[in-house]
């Protein structure tokens, strides 16, 4: 009988555990970073980004932009845009701890995107 209760007491124990990290772990997502990352990856929805840095590399174009309060780092093949400048984009892939060689820089997440667009008519839900 001592067995069987030492049993379900360590199964609660371990079951509210697992409740409490489970609430540690969603918690996370109220970080404006974690929140951008959860808006850039939704990729049924237009973002319109305004760019706060940009970095001119041989084939690519860094941005870093705000959607919102949120900020994140996008690559998007070379493109002409300059800090200040809203761009729309609707879909792309996220990528964590990812290295550019080139920049010698890790981020820790970035999204990739086809196209960006300072028309927001040129960017479609296609």
């Amino acid at each position: 009988m001592k067995f069987i209760l030492g049993i379900i007491l360590m199964t609660s124990i371990q079951g509210c555990g697992s409740d409490l990290n489970n609430k540690d772990n969603n918690a996370s997502f109220n970080d404006p970073t974690n929140q951008a990352v959860m808006n850039a990856d939704q990729n049924s929805a237009q973002h319109t980004v305004i760019v706060l840095e940009v970095i001119q590399v041989e084939n690519y174009t860094y941005l870093r932009v705000k959607e919102g309060e949120s900020e994140i780092w996008m690559a998007v093949p070379t493109v002409d845009v300059k800090v200040g400048d809203t761009v729309y984009y609707v879909s792309g892939m996220l990528m964590t701890k990812f290295e550019s060689k080139e920049l010698k820089r890790t981020f820790d997440n970035i999204l990739f995107v086809d196209r960006v667009s300072k028309d927001q008519a040129e960017i479609s839900l296609k």
